[in-house]
């Protein structure tokens, strides 16, 4: 084997290594087989295009290259989870050999470039995330890669070269358009660099061919929004309603949440996307096109920030320490709760840390620019600072801030190599003021800014029981929602969530205290009515039962599960006059519900009438899940027979 080949091929096996390690933890902690938030998006999002729904029915919320990577891999395997991850693993691998070689190609020195590949590869938080159903691992291995081709390209120019690299970046828009923001920069930085090496007919052939190819990338993206929203999306909506969220009279800097939270009924609906349709359409008085909801959200945010340019900047010097502060903020998961099920993440979260890489990143930054002209670490330095600035203009936390990581790798390779290297020289002139600015980075970027470091992990304890809530292991499930209440008595969520499963256990006397605590903390939750109903329905106690419904309907109209809820306890009760007119709201308002139309199958059978009940039967079967579909299906020879 080639000598220069084996650093890489080392390299690249020890990143699999630590990987399948981290995987092995993994695939035995609660989280494996229940994915929760943005997992589920991608992962409901790609079993949708595994089925053949490659055209949504709107302009795309979210960028859509991962989700439809995804589709593609589970309409070859199926909706497999661990694989995508496998995969992804792979990918991060083949990431820190990348790492390696833009840190040899930007510093020209071996050790650097060793240095930043082991770096890469035991990176807690890259290890972390590439473990996820989630598109920040394709960002991580596009960013290092776009930047090598770049500089490459700026050694030896070819259209070759020129075109791939449009492509990538292309790629990497419809994955997180974030990219796009570097582009300009990029191509006028491009222009300048060959200014000696090209004509400028040449240099415009090859900025065109970049440009051509990003353009060419993105059309499929933008064609389908234009056709499905009749408006100009380019790639996704969801900029806007981010933007606000960063930035408005009530934003903290890192939180992702909306001051209101909408429920949804049926399929998993991402919270936010929900919020920014809902308010726009409650404001602007009709339903707006994806369009309109950006304009709407991005005026929003832009008339906080000419109106209270102090409370602005005051925000965003707030998400410029976030940024730079070595404790991983979560936006689903926190990092330093999984690792209590992984020790090799937590071995690895301790040694290899944002903590230690971005103080030595910011010194390798600061001597890397000012000891000679060196445009490779220029162009690192202007990537960090437009990627650092498309995240602050928004909100901060460790998953958004990831794929700026690799590039500081680079630079925390060469200002560590820099300081062992003058500390042997006993060069104290040089060291001294280094190991002082050192010192001070290291300072503001492990300072407790603004006080983030929670300690409060009720809602931790909450996503872990729900994923053994959803996996059917009840009793760990019990165990753990006691656990969030200790850490909070008064949270709502894991009371009801606890609730639930003493209903799915059969304990229904269990579930209505806990339903009744829900209540008494949050009476304008229709939820909590909501179950307590299902409850005293299972009980026989049908007068109660419909009492329950009907105060959930008080509360939110729109709350299907509670109208057909309501319905069947009508069936139940013999009134099929009401019963019937229930669930036709149901169907108003859902008409691909299949429970209602099953159930009105049923109420017409009472009634006797065959030819309806032969049409909601065959239209509950067309929209059925599997579960539902089994149901009907031995139910639908005995229904049509009577």
């Amino acid at each position: 084997m080639p000598r220069l080949l084996k650093p890489p091929l080392l390299i690249l096996l020890g990143a699999l290594l630590l990987r399948l390690l981290y995987v092995n933890d993994m695939v035995r902690s609660p989280y494996f087989g229940a994915p929760f938030l943005d997992e589920l998006y991608h992962y409901t999002w790609a079993q949708s295009i595994a089925q053949g729904q490659l055209v949504g029915e709107k302009p795309f919320f979210r960028a859509p290259l991962y989700a439809y990577l995804l589709g593609v891999l589970f309409s070859i395997t199926g909706p497999n989870l661990l694989l995508p991850k496998l995969l992804q693993h792979l990918l991060g691998s083949l990431a820190a050999v990348i790492v390696y070689f833009l840190a040899r190609r930007v510093f020209q020195r071996q050790a650097v470039a060793l240095l930043a590949g082991i770096f890469a590869a035991c990176y807690a938080p890259f290890i972390f995330f590439e473990g996820e159903l989630l598109d920040i691992s394709l960002q991580v291995f596009f960013y290092p890669l776009i930047l090598l081709l770049a500089l490459q390209l700026l050694e030896t120019p070819t259209l070759r070269k020129a075109a791939i690299l449009g492509a990538l970046i292309g790629l990497s828009a419809i994955a997180r358009p974030a990219i796009l923001v570097f582009l300009p920069v990029l191509l006028v930085f491009v222009w300048v660099n060959l200014h000696d090496r090209l004509s400028t007919s040449e240099r415009l052939r090859h900025l065109g061919l970049i440009l051509s190819l990003t353009v060419v990338a993105i059309a499929p993206v933008t064609l389908h929004n234009a056709i499905v929203g009749r408006s100009f999306v380019p790639i996704a909506t969801y900029g806007s309603i981010n933007f606000y969220i960063g930035n408005n009279a009530h934003a903290d800097g890192f939180s992702s949440q909306t001051p209101v939270r909408y429920l949804f009924f049926g399929h998993y609906r991402d919270s936010v996307e929900l919020f920014a349709e809902r308010e726009a359409a409650l404001t602007l008085g009709h339903t707006p096109s994806a369009a309109e909801i950006s304009h709407y959200w991005y005026t929003k945010a832009q008339r906080f920030i000419i109106e209270h340019p102090l409370s602005f900047i005051r925000l965003l010097w707030k998400k410029f320490a976030l940024f730079w502060n070595g404790y991983e903020i979560k936006n689903n998961k926190n990092i330093y709760f999984v690792a209590r099920y992984s020790p090799i993440l937590h071995a690895l979260l301790t040694v290899c840390n944002f903590g230690l890489i971005a103080p030595i990143a910011l010194l390798g930054c600061m001597v890397s620019l000012c000891r000679r002209r060196n445009p490779s670490s220029v162009l690192l330095a202007i990537f960090v600072a437009i990627y650092m600035l498309t995240v602050i203009l928004f909100f901060v936390n460790a998953r958004y801030r990831l794929p700026v990581v690799p590039v500081l790798i680079c630079f925390a390779a060469f200002g560590a190599v820099w300081v062992v290297e003058k500390t042997r020289q006993l060069n104290l002139r040089t060291l001294l003021p280094a190991v002082l600015c050192l010192g001070l980075f290291g300072w503001f970027v492990n300072a407790n800014w603004f006080h983030i470091r929670s300690q409060n992990v009720a809602k931790d304890y909450w996503s872990v029981a729900n994923c053994y809530k959803e996996k059917q292991q009840y009793e760990q499930a019990i165990v753990e929602y006691q656990e969030a209440i200790a850490h909070d008595p008064e949270y709502t969520d894991a009371y009801h969530n606890k609730g639930e499963t003493y209903y799915l256990m059969g304990d229904f006397k269990a579930a209505i205290a806990l339903f009744e605590k829900t209540i008494e903390l949050d009476p304008s939750d229709p939820k909590g009515y909501n179950n307590l109903g299902a409850c005293y329905e299972a009980l026989e106690m049908l007068a109660k039962a419909c009492a329950s419904y009907q105060q959930a309907l008080r509360i939110a109209p729109d709350h299907i599960m509670a109208r057909w809820n309501l319905g069947e306890c009508y069936l139940k009760q013999g009134d099929i006059a009401r019963a019937v007119q229930t669930l036709q709201e149901v169907l108003r308002l859902d008409p691909e519900n299949a429970r209602a139309h099953y159930w009105l199958a049923v109420c017409y059978l009472h009634a006797g009438k065959s030819q309806l009940v032969k049409e909601h039967l065959n239209q509950a079967l067309r929209f059925a899940d599997a579960m539902l579909r089994e149901k009907i299906e031995q139910d639908i020879r005995f229904i049509l027979y009577l």
